[in-house]
């Protein structure tokens, strides 16, 4: 079953166009990777899905509704969370406190719960515990009352997934959530997206360690110049020559690229 359906989608930054014709769709419970070089489209691509940019053409429909030039507070209440690229947290607040930030639009306190004060503080307490369980998902147990600056880069990282898992999404878009781990840490980030796909949450990934992408993707979509090169499994993108000569410029005879 599809979750997310992008439709002939074009994006233009006045005279260059970002993403030309792009379509696709996920389905539910999968791990669909979306790479390709520098300037492809990727990060263009989730801005537009999430709200942060407005396409020129196409639509984009989750679960039948069609949600293109919604703004991303609308998105996010109807299940569909993010990572980004660059720190999404609050520096001088808590660990534990980044989450609960997390946890509003699923667990905010409106006026008649504020005025009883029991409700809220019931609503309070659970999203308290919740937001402990997913720092213990995510690996950050025992970090919770750090403030988030101090935490080494990898777990940075760590920590803006437990923020996006904090509004319980069905669909997650994850955004180089490997750079600048180290091969440990990546290895620990590949068993928690894998994880989050047992939850049954849908995840869109983009990354560039390819043997992250090789190993837990079930699609792969590969972008171009902001048009889609190839789709298929690991194994298919590992043997298309496009691909190939797309990231090297050339064409190249096996696979070494990927491993």
């Amino acid at each position: 079953m599809e979750t997310l359906k992008v439709e002939n989608l074009e994006i233009r930054f006045g005279g260059l166009v970002a993403i030309n014709s792009l379509s696709f769709e996920t389905r539910e419970k999968e791990i669909l990777s979306i790479i390709g070089p520098n300037g492809a489209g990727k990060t263009t691509l989730f801005n537009a899905i999430t709200g942060f940019l407005k396409p020129a053409r196409g639509k984009i429909f989750w679960r039948d509704i069609d949600i293109t030039g919604f703004p991303p507070y609308r998105v996010t209440e109807l299940g569909i969370a993010r990572t980004f690229q660059k720190r999404s947290f609050f520096p001088a607040l808590t660990v534990l406190e980044n989450v609960l930030l997390g946890c509003h639009l699923k667990n905010s306190v409106s006026l008649g719960e504020a005025l009883l004060k029991y409700p809220a503080l019931k609503k309070e307490q659970y999203a308290k515990e919740y937001a402990m369980e997913l720092l213990d998902f995510v690996g950050l147990k025992g970090k919770e009352y750090l403030l988030a600056c101090n935490l080494p880069y990898g777990e940075q990282r760590l920590l803006g997934i437990a923020i996006a898992l904090a509004s319980k999404p069905k669909l997650l878009l994850l955004d180089e959530p490997c750079a600048g781990s180290n091969p440990a840490e990546s290895q620990n980030i590949t068993r928690l997206i894998e994880n989050i796909k047992h939850m049954g949450i849908t995840v869109i990934l983009v990354e560039h360690h390819m043997r992250v992408v090789m190993s837990i993707s079930d699609r792969i979509i590969v972008l171009s110049s902001g048009e889609k090169l190839a789709e298929g499994s690991a194994k298919e993108i590992q043997d298309n020559p496009k691909v190939i000569e797309a990231y090297l410029g050339r064409k190249s005879e096996g696979n070494g690229l990927f491993t």
